[in-house]
């Protein structure tokens, strides 16, 4: 029968190529779609929705994923219909049935010819809080373009993905074992789509290259990829990392059941969140995030649900340090692109008034400018401290004067200073190219103009990287953009998919890439770093006048062992 079935199949791939597309998996058929590049006669396949883990629900709740029951019939993989619940937003796709990838490739392999082509595997950002791995999100027409396989793939967010109480009973880091798990899945099963399993590149941008960080560092994810790009994150960026995390989970828990106490157990606790609805856990954690204050902003300070370190067991991802693992050299030593946008912090800052109401909390409270990861318990020292960040922004002004600190601060506090800093700690140890994305063109739809501020902000380079369809931005129809936008674009996925393809983002000489060849950065070497604009240009040094004036500040109040930085 099965001989039989597998016969009728491939009499339909050749009946109906036109159409769609089978693959057939160890856990079922699935049925993909065939689709056209824009402007372009060339076609690709498309899988979306491929259940890689067991659906997380009833007693699979708060815990790791597992192997995904096999199916009978033929799954319909065409359109994306699910995403894992958010924080800060609602849809009707909203699901704890969540664990799904989609799979794009250019070519399938065939009798008379296997196809053995790079993969890039992407994680999204969101903060561990939101985001997801829809086509109308991450179209991947672009990279496809390219003759690489493109994996985009769900994970658990907020409560559901990184809940912890921070012992045995829900160890936390969910989400990220999700990940591992569709890792692994890729491995043994990217091949039936043209891809080679040895030559995986995994990427990602913000929470997503926090994730990849996290990967890299952790031994449950080694061999499952070869090479990595991180943009505009690491896996030392304070907002992805909880050190409170066991207050959080009781926290829920008790808007839940108000019989929940300090005094209450974390099988208690547990039980709780097993007991409540999908619903009134999302709702429940909104709250908990919108309890957020100035002096424990989650992009500043960590996400209220994000990962953490865990006891040793079996089953942990992570159980050291996330900073000393990376000094102490035991991170993936595989090359790395890793990079920032010029002023990361002017997305998050479109409404300057709200920034000089926020700047002024800081200017009163200096204490609040400091890093938790510093470990600083004197609230006099603390105060000093404040009073040096203060100065390297705004020099005698305030703060509140001066929107463009503001600006800067929030660049480096929630993600520059930590891209560099792991870029110049893992140098030592693998090659290491170094970024900033600063071409402000009119796809990156970031509009705001500060004086003393960089133009571009966080996020916009992955509008030249995917195809995007949703209410803030589209980019289905590329002749509404300049040229120079177009060129940006071109180089980008050039320098992305070269590095997938060889390791290196600059193999050979390249009139597109103005010939140039992108230097690693290296622990005596003036940290070159490819500065990615209407020109291409090597510098040294990225936002050198800040970055030290931290690694002093750090110098003088820090205290080690640190976590981020």
């Amino acid at each position: 029968m099965k001989l039989q079935l597998l016969f009728a199949v491939s009499f339909l791939l050749i009946k109906i190529c036109y159409c769609c597309v089978f693959v057939k998996l160890d856990s079922g058929i699935i049925k993909g779609r065939i689709a056209n590049i824009p402007n372009n006669k060339k076609t690709f396949y498309a899988f979306q929705e491929i259940p890689y883990a067991a659906p997380p629900t009833g007693n699979l709740r708060f815990q790791p994923p597992q192997e995904v029951p096999a199916w009978k019939g033929i799954l319909d993989t065409t359109k994306n219909t699910k995403i894992c619940y958010q924080i800060s937003s609602d849809s009707d796709k909203e699901t704890e049935d969540c664990l799904y990838l989609n799979v794009y490739t250019p070519q399938l392999p065939a009798k008379e010819k296997s196809a053995d082509l790079p993969v890039m595997v992407y994680i999204h950002g969101g903060g561990y809080i939101l985001g997801d791995a829809t086509h109308q999100s991450y179209g991947p027409e672009f990279l496809v373009d390219r003759d690489v396989v493109v994996v985009t793939l769900n994970y658990r967010l907020g409560v559901f993905g990184f809940l912890s109480t921070q012992d045995e009973v829900v160890p936390g880091n969910n989400g990220l074992k999700d990940q591992l798990f569709a890792l692994k899945w890729v491995q043994k099963n990217i091949f039936l789509f043209g891809g080679n399993a040895s030559q995986v590149t995994i990427f990602g941008q913000s929470a997503g290259a926090s994730s990849v960080g996290y990967h890299l560092i952790s031994k449950k994810s080694a061999g499952l990829y070869r090479g990595a790009i991180m943009e505009s994150s690491s896996v030392l960026s304070s907002f992805g990392y909880q050190r409170n995390a066991r207050s959080y989970a009781f926290k829920t828990a008790s808007y839940i059941n108000s019989s929940i106490t300090d005094e209450s157990t974390s099988q208690d606790v547990l039980n709780t969140m097993l007991q409540a609805t999908a619903e009134e856990i999302d709702t429940t954690a909104q709250t908990v995030v919108g309890e957020e204050s100035y002096d424990n902003g989650m992009i500043l300070q960590g996400y209220y649900y994000a990962p953490v370190i865990e006891l040793e067991s079996d089953d942990s991802f992570l159980t050291e340090k996330m900073f000393e693992i990376v000094k102490k050299g035991e991170a993936s030593r595989v090359p790395v692109i890793i990079g920032i946008n010029s002023e990361e912090g002017i997305s998050q800052s479109t409404d300057l008034n709200f920034l000089q109401k926020l700047m002024s909390l800081y200017d009163n409270d200096l204490k609040a400018l400091v890093p938790k990861d510093m470990n600083i318990e004197s609230d006099a020292t603390k105060t000093e401290a404040g009073e040096r960040i203060r100065q390297l922004y705004s020099g005698d002004d305030l703060l509140q004067n001066v929107p463009a600190a503001g600006i800067r601060y929030m660049s480096d506090m929630s993600f520059t200073r930590s891209v560099i800093k792991f870029a110049q700690l893992q140098c030592q140890f693998s090659d290491v190219y170094f970024y900033q994305f600063s071409y402000d063109g009119k796809m990156g739809n970031v509009s705001v103009i500060v004086e003393g501020a960089e133009r571009v902000g966080h996020n916009e380079e992955n509008a030249y990287l995917w195809r995007i369809s949703s209410d803030l931005f589209y980019n289905y129809d590329l002749s509404v953009f300049p040229d120079e936008d177009l060129t940006a674009q071109n180089r980008l996925l050039t320098i992305w998919t070269n590095f997938a393809k060889t390791l290196n983002p600059t193999p050979r000489k390249l009139d597109l890439l103005q010939n140039i060849t992108w230097p690693t950065v290296q622990p005596d070497n003036d940290f070159p770093y490819l500065n990615i604009d209407s020109v291409l240009e090597v510098k040294n040094y990225p936002k050198n006048e800040s970055f030290s004036g931290w690694e002093a500040i750090y110098r003088d109040f820090g205290v080690e062992p640190y976590d981020t930085y």
